[in-house]
């Protein structure tokens, strides 16, 4: 039995392609021990590493065809290794067999016919409440060398439970009944073939989770069943549950797909009103997060919404925003629909601005959230997606900071954010209570991240899945109590993510307190501002950086000096490719560019210190950025060269220019800069 790295229930990403594990045999007969080692790229479940247990047992079939029991000795390198000692035997002696086989967990009844091991599902199967118990879910292995890379045989159901009524319930057991499936008991896996176990005609047609014993809450809880990857017709699985309170709720499920390895989502939510005992709810309600004794959903050509005030919404009646014309907006029996005269396809700007909206719930047809289709809507705290959503844009959801639920086709399984090919474009806010949070497993991208405010998240952990990011404005904004990120992108001391050598986006509390900061070394690019530190006075820079962004330490009142491969000699700037990139100092009075320097950057000087009044510029100057000088503290500056710079537009902004301002040039070069800089000509001397 596998255990996880964290006591949590909240179990996200598939567990087939994440939790094998590599098992090296020792080509014996069967008396020596064996070294088994999961490895770290793959034994994950949603970012959580999946463990050895000192109680593990595996059956491996090795030279002939006998059932050897092997069970774990030592554990090592933090459970991801362990040694598996030779306990027994069991059956008949089998002929020669030229690969080496196993199956986890031990089943002394397994055996192994040419490439077909034959085991079992357990039809019973007992709760856990301290970790996610997979002692039931079957991996196999199959190798030509000693070798063994263990791959998942089954898949999960996973049932987020939830108590929305007065009263208290105590859920005992969850039974699933297949009325055209053998679900249970005997299982194959042929591993000629794959590693999908199939219930044999003596298997049975029912899986119970026992021993659960647990009071149902307002806060979603998990509950996981094994089940064999298998297909499902309507009506054909049925789910009853049990409670101690002696009453039972049972519903058929719709046709769907278990997919090995994937673990399935039923939401179910007891609800206030339901004539909860003996109450049958309407067939498919309850299935991928919609709850029993909910409405069903809307039609295609429909969109249905609730409101604050019991009135209908105001939106614009456009082919454009909808794919398809409104022919009418009714509210009536505590719901508002909006009809169509075709299949709403998408959302554009749809709902924005409208403070009285309270839920959305869409039809399957929408495939695409256009821009700002939920924008501005204080008081929306629900959004249910259909099944068809394949794209969503930039600013689809934006300023909602009431929302707190998703679900449908893009929504991850813990709820809190969506994904849409692996890419994740919105994040809700969390529970004040939570102080973590990691980002599904299967995430490659941050695209046009919107973050929901998270106040008391210190620590964000990122997937291996991860490949890009992008978006991290929205960290800045929403995440602003975070001090430490962990995992792939993450630096060594946790405090910035790191993309390919590109520093992208500092914890705003890994500065606090800090007067010294390194950055890591191999970062080659930084692409964001550091965040405001009131302390941190220097920074040292490692040698390959090439370019940073402009007014990188901007946020930083107190910078005094920056060190390394990009910092100029007296440590007053920041120089990349012979350009002035930032400026740093707030004690100085005066400020020469170094010789050397060809170009100043946009907006360098308009945060320096108040102290700041002169600035001479390099003779090597031939480019200055737009509004670099932008101070009004700033009243003389002296240019070496005889040439006039060539301005990106402007030297200054409009309103620090006054009478006091003095631009000096050489003697012989006032013509010429009078003619280049013309809007300046009254501040030119010599």
């Amino acid at each position: 039995m596998r255990k996880l790295f964290w006591s949590v229930l909240c179990v996200t990403a598939l567990f087939a392609s994440c939790a094998e594990a590599d098992i090296e045999v020792r080509p014996v007969m069967g008396g020596e021990d064996f070294t088994a080692t999961i490895a770290e790229t793959r034994a994950e479940l949603d970012g959580v590493a999946v463990l050895w247990n000192d109680a593990d047992e595996l059956t491996i079939f090795t030279k002939t065809a006998h059932n050897r029991h092997y069970k774990v000795k030592s554990l090592s390198d933090g459970n991801r290794s362990a040694t598996f000692g030779y306990v027994g035997f069991s059956g008949s002696d089998g002929s020669a067999i030229e690969n080496n086989y196993a199956v986890y967990p031990y089943d002394a009844d397994a055996t192994l016919a040419g490439e077909v091991i034959t085991t079992k599902i357990n039809a019973e199967q007992v709760y856990n409440a301290e970790k996610v118990d997979l002692s039931n879910a079957l991996m196999a292995a199959k190798s030509t060398s000693s070798a063994l890379q263990f791959v998942n045989s089954t898949a999960l159901m996973r049932f987020d439970v939830a108590n929305n009524m007065p009263d208290s319930y105590t859920l005992s057991s969850i039974k699933l009944v297949s009325a055209a499936n053998k679900i249970a008991g005997e299982a194959t896996i042929n591993l000629s073939t794959d590693s999908k176990a199939v219930v044999t005609e003596n298997g049975v047609n029912e899986v119970t989770l026992s021993g659960i014993d647990t009071p149902i809450t307002a806060e979603k809880q998990a509950f996981y069943v094994v089940l064999p990857a298998t297909s499902f017709a309507a009506k054909d699985l049925t789910v009853t549950f049990t409670y101690a309170e002696g009453v039972e709720n049972s519903f058929a499920l719709p046709a769907f797909d278990l997919e090995l390895g994937s673990i399935k989502t039923i939401a179910y939510t007891i609800n206030e009103g339901e004539d909860f005992e003996g109450s049958t709810p309407d067939i498919g309600e309850d299935f991928e997060g919609d709850t029993p004794g909910a409405e069903a959903k809307p039609a295609n050509n429909e969109i249905w919404y609730t409101t604050s005030d019991g009135n209908v919404i105001e939106t614009s009646n456009s082919i454009n925003n909808f794919g398809a014309n409104i022919v009418s907006n009714t509210y009536a029996d505590g719901k508002g629909v909006i009809k169509f005269d075709g299949d709403a396809t998408k959302l554009f700007e749809a709902f924005e601005g409208d403070e009285t909206l309270l839920t959305v719930t869409l039809p399957d047809s929408i495939t695409t959230l256009g821009g700002y289709s939920f924008s501005v809507c204080p008081n929306l705290t629900t959004i249910n997606f259909g099944n068809g959503i394949t794209t969503v844009e930039s600013n689809a959801i934006y300023d909602c900071p009431s929302l707190s639920e998703f679900s449908g086709c893009i929504v991850s399984d813990d709820g809190y954010c969506l994904v849409v090919e692996g890419v994740l474009f919105y994040m809700l806010p969390i529970d004040v209570s939570v102080t973590s949070y990691s980002i599904p497993n299967g995430v490659q991208s941050f695209n046009f991240c919107n973050v929901g405010s998270s106040p008391n998240i210190t620590e964000v952990s990122l997937p291996d899945s991860l490949t890009t990011l992008k978006g991290f404005g929205s960290f800045y904004n929403s995440f602003s109590n975070v001090k430490q990120y962990t995992g792939k992108f993450a630096s060594a001391d946790g405090s910035c993510l790191i993309e390919s050598g590109d520093l992208c986006y500092f914890a705003p509390q890994a500065l606090t307190g800090l007067t010294l900061y390194s950055v890591p070394n191999g970062v080659t690019k930084i692409s964001t501002k550091f965040l405001s530190s009131s302390t941190l006075t220097t920074v040292t820079f490692p040698d390959g950086i090439t370019a940073v962004v402009y007014g990188l330490l901007d946020n930083c009142p107190n910078m005094q000096s920056v060190v390394g491969d990009i910092a100029t000699e007296d440590g007053k700037c920041i120089v990349v490719d012979s350009a002035i990139f930032d400026f740093v100092d707030t004690k100085l009075t005066s400020y020469t560019i170094p010789e050397g320097v060809t170009a100043i950057g946009d907006e360098i000087f308009a945060q320096s210190s108040i102290s700041l009044t002169t600035i001479t510029v390099a003779e090597s100057v031939n480019t200055i950025g737009n509004n670099a000088f932008s101070n009004a503290n700033i009243k003389e500056i002296y240019f070496k060269s005889t040439t006039p710079a060539t301005m990106k537009k402007e030297l200054f902004n409009f309103y620090v220019v006054d009478e006091n301002l003095k631009l000096y040039v050489p003697t012989e070069a006032v013509d010429a800069y009078k003619s280049a800089w013309g809007q300046y000509a009254a501040y030119i001397r010599s």
